[in-house]
């Protein structure tokens, strides 16, 4: 090879390479009450860093930021790493040595920044799995964020800092607070009657107070398990005016108020339509102006129309019987139990929002810390749209969320002024157990396993024999049955199964002779048709009529 022809490879590779690790600038968001500004952005790694970010954790007067990569593993800037590699072959045609010394640094480019909680995530840290993003919060700044997965599959879009994903119950915090923001307004008190601000639901003979509701002990029915039973799936479209209709139907409780804890969605979704009507705002708006804005939350909204384009929303996906993950999508645009759309970085502005009060005040925070108390007298570890508990030790909160194909967790050790989140976008994982496990390696701490709020009962109930009916006990079970309540009809047919509205008709299992289950609903038969039993269901009526 000639000297020039030599010399004109160097010069061409060495401009490619430099076109590959060129800065760049990037617009940042400096949060509320500042300019963007320009902040100069060098690839540390082209294989998997499109842009430096800045997050600031909290607003604008937290103590310093945090530079938050987008990590996963597949996110490659293409055009970046295409110029190295055709830089580097140029050059090294040219010149060994040189070639040599680019070749390890293409090595150093390969290994991404890592946190030892990596590891729990391998399973799905790969361009063909939905997965999950991460973020560790300590001391007002994001300590850690990574994504892990694909946030769509069809389009091979990563998930990062700023990937979308809704939240489910993790939103119940975000509602108890506006509740607690028109408390501070003299707008309305905890103690106030339920049927004062929402006659619809029915009178029970018994005062169901507001903050029943924000406790879990008001005895309502679950909205979400009557749809379910009246074969309503998640991706219907649904709001205000059909969930108000199912419970308005609802002829009687789960128990009297205050006597017990039933984990009950109907609670929040109340509570919306009390923010509606007592502020004149929806829910969505009230969110907005009182919290998301003040806390510079500008990836974060409440969720109220299914048609809305949400930019860098993931995807919600569930596994596939023989491989593979299908979509999982809910067109639901009642709020108050969910639907809070968000991100790691913000939840991270809210998250500091329990050290700076800066929203509500201390007053807030006391008000969502509140433990219910049930008229016996006892504790529960459920305040207002948050868990209490303490492990090892250390005093937590947290809420999880569970909505179609999503999974959330918002981890908080106050006494450490650290957090973890975790939100994902496959129903299939848990980010709970994720979280407590990233908190042990994090805290360097042995937290042990995970509290559990029920301890499981299914290897129990699959150890018991099967039972049989005579032809003469399953006659008593065959026939059509309607409900008023859920304003559907269910066929019990010959070889004890049931059809319900939706669904395909499912088996029976005999539990006794006068009781059958399915996929834990119980039925106990009655003199003129059955009562179900759906854990937050109880004694639903349904009546023979043939």
């Amino acid at each position: 090879m000639s000297r020039k022809i030599r010399w004109s490879l160097r010069i061409l590779g060495w401009l490619l390479v430099a076109i590959a690790l060129a800065p760049r600038w990037t617009r940042v968001d400096q949060g509320p009450g500042s300019d963007s500004s320009l902040t100069l952005g060098i690839p540390d790694s082209p294989l998997y860093v499109r842009e430096t970010t800045v997050i600031h954790a909290g607003v604008a007067n937290l103590p310093g930021e945090e530079e938050v990569k987008r990590h996963s593993h597949f996110e490659i800037a293409s055009w970046s790493m295409l110029a190295l590699i055709a830089g580097a072959l140029l050059v090294s045609t040219a010149n060994r040595r040189t070639g040599l010394a680019l070749g390890l640094l293409l090595a150093g480019c390969a290994a991404p920044h890592s946190s030892p909680s990596d590891a729990l995530f391998a399973e799905w840290n790969r361009p063909d799995s939905p997965g999950c993003a991460l973020a560790v919060l300590r001391d007002g700044k994001i300590a850690y964020a990574r994504g892990y997965g694909c946030a769509n599959l069809e389009h091979s879009i990563p998930i990062g800092p700023h990937t979308v994903f809704d939240i489910g119950s993790t939103s119940k915090q975000f509602t108890a607070a506006c509740i607690g923001l028109l408390v501070q307004d003299g707008k309305l008190a905890v103690t106030d009657d339920l049927r004062k601000y929402v006659p619809e639901i029915p009178d029970y003979g018994q005062t169901i107070t507001l903050d029943h509701l924000l406790h879990h002990t008001s005895g309502l029915r679950d909205y979400l398990t009557l749809f379910s039973l009246a074969g309503i799936p998640s991706e219907n479209l649904t709001g205000d005016d059909e969930t108000l209709a199912m419970l308005a139907r609802q002829k009687q409780l789960n128990f009297e108020p205050g006597t017990e804890f039933l984990y009950s969605n109907s609670g929040y979704f109340l509570l919306s339509v009390v923010v509606k009507r007592v502020s004149g705002k929806t829910l969505p708006e009230f969110a907005r102006e009182r919290i998301f804005e003040p806390l510079g939350m500008k990836e974060t909204h409440i969720h109220d129309d299914h048609t809305l384009v949400v930019a860098h929303r993931a995807t919600g996906y569930e596994p596939r019987e023989h491989g593979g993950f299908g979509i999982d999508m809910s067109d639901f645009e009642q709020t108050g139990d969910g639907a809070v759309m968000t991100t790691v970085g913000d939840l991270a502005r809210w998250d500091e929002n329990f050290y700076t009060a800066q929203v509500g005040g201390q007053a807030l925070l006391e008000f969502l810390r509140t433990r219910g108390t049930l008229a016996n007298g006892k504790t529960l570890d459920y305040a207002r749209g948050l868990g209490l508990g303490e492990k090892d030790g250390l005093a937590f909160e947290s809420h999880g969320g569970s909505w179609a194909g999503y999974r959330a967790q918002l981890l908080r050790f106050p006494s450490k002024h650290t957090s973890f989140v975790c939100l994902c976008n496959l129903g299939s994982m848990d980010p709970s157990d994720l979280c407590w496990k990233v908190a042990a390696l994090e805290l360097g701490v042995e937290l042990g396993p995970r509290p559990k709020t029920a301890p499981p009962a299914a290897a129990a109930a699959a150890a018991e024999p099967k039972l049989e009916l005579t032809e003469e006990q399953r006659a008593r079970w065959i026939g059509l049955y309607s409900c008023a309540e859920l304003g559907v009809s269910y066929a019990i047919a010959q070889g004890l199964t049931v059809g319900i509205p939706g669904q395909k008709s499912l088996p029976l299992e005999v539990l006794a002779e006068d009781r059958l289950g399915v996929q834990g609903v119980e039925l106990r038969l009655e003199r003129d048709g059955f009562a179900l039993d759906a854990g937050r269901v109880r004694d639903l009526h349904f009546v023979r009529v043939n």
